[in-house]
């Protein structure tokens, strides 16, 4: 242990002429006592000062969690605005993000609490030549009867792995303990001795990798020293790669019989990723000076250690998606007239691994099949993006497959939107469809949503592209709005006995003329079996031990085509039998696929080359189990 006594020094420069006053040796040694005993008693000082409070932004975030300097400006700022943080401490808190949300929502922008490339121009704009009045306090540790105190520094350890290009991030943390038998010390300045070990072949110079070292006590931090600088750095050897860093201004205060962490923070310069990352920094020795209650400034050290961290790359930013409960099952869209709104999906998203901006998103769209000679502009109108509480148009919609497009893109501009990790926000995204032409090749399409990419900036400083696939997105079967189907009743037998019995069941339909004109119902398409079939109406058709009749709603024969009028109901029902001669138990399965129609344009006569329309009808397929 190193020590300075300095008490005969410090007693004759405040004694000063009071000494040369002094009568006799006793009244000498009483008035030594007396200004030993008020070094040991609390000091403060109080020194208040007006100044113009202005904030600058860094290109950091800052957000809950956020520390140091940058916090501090703001809050400085906040208070001269009238939304107050309370103390300026440089911690971001719930005080902290109350007054940043109100400014957000007084200023029109997205109330997140984050302070980003679009709140903090606003902030620098209304902080520009306001007036504060600051008020520091620094007060010492309380007396103990003026006792020495007896101080270990020990118990380091590794914080966390350190990511590259990214600023307050715990490396280490040690303990300073004040022993019970001795008194308070206060902690004057910390010295702490760094190795940087680059990956094989690799150069470092310390002062290129640390670019600024900070000092915190209870997530408040207490002290810091830029260390960008070989200046900055003591007894650096080893090519530059080791040397020690000094960080003054520490006073904290150690009572007696108390332990203090100390948690040591680093800002990591933006480093080439070839070069320089996956170096390890080791912290090989943690010193102390510190003053106690008898006036005596002592230094302690841990001796040799050797603590690591790593600097790595950020993991890549990305988006996790999950199905959202408000998200719309299959639906079918009757365009005989405009359709706005109509929701493509709804899902969760969350920011992943990094913070960022968002630039652009793009969602994209695919047609079950090309709409041959057609443009994607007769089909959609616009877009409109949901993100969280951003409702953002599309700024473009672009056509997939040229004249004869299986798709489209949407684009919008999220205007450098910050986002951070761990945000989750409900998106959405609306379509404007419009009224389809008679004979649009779009009709009988079904559209669906596929991907959404993200595009942006992120901490790292970097450009990405994240797209993600929209597995639970809801087809839109695309009608020209004659057609509609209700729900089916089905009515099913169980024969019972030998394997020459049949199964018989009875599917009900009712077809509705929904649009503006009469429509003519030809046939009814249907999976028998997972294997598509058509039947005309009015016909029986078989297909090996199956036999299949469509009648009317009374079981009477029809005639195809059957004319609906416009407004009207038909019902029809569809039997099919099974005839199980020979092959055992088992079971069938029959679910109603499209009805397929033709629109009536000149009264009862359909003109030549009219298109046929097709409807998927979502139907649960019905199971008649054959028993012998």
């Amino acid at each position: 242990m190193k020590k300075f006594v300095m008490t005969a020094a410090v007693a004759a420069g405040l004694l000063g002429g009071s000494a040369a006053n002094a009568q006799t040796v006793a009244e000498l040694q009483a008035q030594i006592a007396a200004l030993m005993s008020q070094m040991g008693t609390t000091s403060s000082t109080t020194t208040t000062s007006t100044s113009a409070t202005s904030f600058k932004w860094n290109g950091t975030l800052i957000k809950k969690g956020s520390t140091g300097q940058q916090v501090k400006d703001l809050q400085n700022c906040m208070n001269a605005l009238g939304y107050s943080t309370g103390v300026a401490d440089g911690i971001y808190g719930s005080n902290t993000y109350k007054g940043i949300t109100a400014f957000q929502s007084a200023k029109g922008l997205m109330v997140d609490g984050i302070v980003g490339k679009q709140t903090a121009p606003k902030f620098e704009e209304a902080c520009a030549g306001k007036g504060t009045t600051t008020t520091t306090t620094e007060t010492k540790f309380e007396s103990s009867n003026g006792e020495e105190a007896d101080v270990t520094v020990d118990n380091v350890k590794k914080a966390d792995d350190l990511s590259n290009n990214k600023g307050d991030q715990e490396a280490f943390t040690f303990e300073v303990e004040a022993d019970e038998q001795g008194g308070a010390a206060q902690v004057e300045r910390v010295d702490l001795t760094l190795d940087i070990t680059p990956k094989v072949g690799g150069e470092a110079d310390i002062f290129d990798i640390i670019e600024k070292v900070t000092i915190e006590v209870d997530g408040k931090e207490v002290a810091s020293m830029d260390s960008d600088d070989d200046d900055a750095w003591r007894d650096l050897t080893s090519g530059d790669e080791q040397g020690t860093i000094r960080i003054s201004g520490v006073d904290t205060v150690v009572e007696s019989d108390e332990t203090v962490e100390f948690t040591v923070l680093f800002d990591i310069a933006d480093l080439d990723e070839a070069d320089d990352l996956d170096l390890d920094i080791v912290l090989e020795e943690v010193s102390v000076r510190y003053t106690d209650e008898a006036g005596i400034t002592e230094e302690e050290t841990t001796g040799a250690i050797s603590k690591s961290t790593k600097v790595e790359a950020l993991d890549a930013i990305s988006f996790d998606i999950d199905e959202n409960s408000d998200n719309p099952e299959n639906t079918t869209v009757a365009l005989d007239e405009d359709q706005d709104g109509v929701v493509a999906f709804v899902n969760d998203v969350t920011v992943e691994e990094q913070d960022g901006v968002l630039e652009t998103v793009t969602v994209t769209f695919a047609l079950d099949s090309a709409a041959t000679a057609s443009d994607i502009d007769d089909l959609v109108s616009d877009a409109t993006l949901m993100f969280g509480s951003d409702e953002i148009d599309a700024d473009e919609i672009t056509g997939v497959g040229g004249a004869n497009p299986t798709g489209f893109t949407v684009e919008f501009d999220m205007d450098d939107m910050d986002i951070s990790v761990d945000d989750e926000m409900e998106v959405s995204v609306m379509l404007d469809l419009s009224e389809l032409e008679d004979g649009s090749a779009f009709i009988g399409k079904t559209l669906e949503a596929t991907t959404i990419a993200f595009n942006g900036e992120d901490e790292d400083g970097d450009d990405f592209t994240e797209t993600e696939t929209i597995d639970n997105a809801p087809e839109l079967a695309l009608s020209a709005g004659a057609l509609k189907l209700e729900e089916s009743d089905v009515e099913g037998y169980t024969e019972v006995g030998s394997d020459d019995q049949a199964a018989k069941a009875i599917f009900t339909i009712e077809v509705t003329a929904d649009g503006d004109e009469d429509i003519r119902v030809d046939s009814v398409t249907y999976l028998l079996d997972g294997v598509s079939q058509t039947t005309a109406l009015g016909a029986a058709s078989a297909n090996g031990d199956y036999s299949i009749s469509i009648k009317d709603g009374d079981g009477d024969a029809v005639t195809a085509p059957v004319v609906i009028n416009d407004g009207s109901t038909e019902e029809f029902t569809i039997t099919v039998i099974y005839d199980n001669t020979g092959n055992g138990a088992g079971n069938f399965e029959l679910e109603i696929d499209t009805v397929n129609w033709t629109e009536d344009t000149l009264g009862n006569s359909f003109a030549s080359g009219t298109t046929t329309g097709e409807l998927v009808l979502s139907l649960e397929a019905e199971d008649i189990d054959l028993v012998n």
